[in-house]
């Protein structure tokens, strides 16, 4: 599999797109939320830890950009919410958990919420 495939804009993925900020919202209190939307179920194999990671690594880069600091400030307080999808495999959810130091190490919270389905 090469980088394309694994890392390119698929709309058939849970994470359709890795190079946009799925929802980014100033607090007035200061600070920032960025979200991650996992809206559909997701399998623990290695092109979706990939892409989820790659991610996340956005985000983190984001955060610590010049762009980033002009909006909000230095060092404001941020969360990056990840909503997931109730039927997201344990492996993914596994691996998000093992995620929240490298988070804080960029300077923000990481906080997982499944999203509720209504029927």
């Amino acid at each position: 599999m090469n980088e394309m495939e694994i890392f390119g804009k698929d709309g058939s993925h849970p994470i359709p797109e890795l190079d946009v900020c799925d929802i980014e919202a100033k607090l007035k209190s200061g600070g920032a939320e960025l979200v991650v939307v996992i809206a559909s179920p997701m399998a623990d194999d290695l092109r979706s830890r990939k892409r989820l990671m790659r991610k996340l690594e956005n985000y983190l880069g984001y955060i610590r950009s010049e762009p980033f600091a002009a909006q909000y400030g230095a060092a404001p307080p941020v969360s990056v919410i990840v909503r997931y999808h109730p039927d997201i495999s344990e492996g993914i959810l596994d691996l998000l958990n093992q995620c929240h130091g490298w988070v804080e190490d960029s300077g923000a919270t990481l906080v997982l919420t499944p999203l509720v389905l209504k029927n």
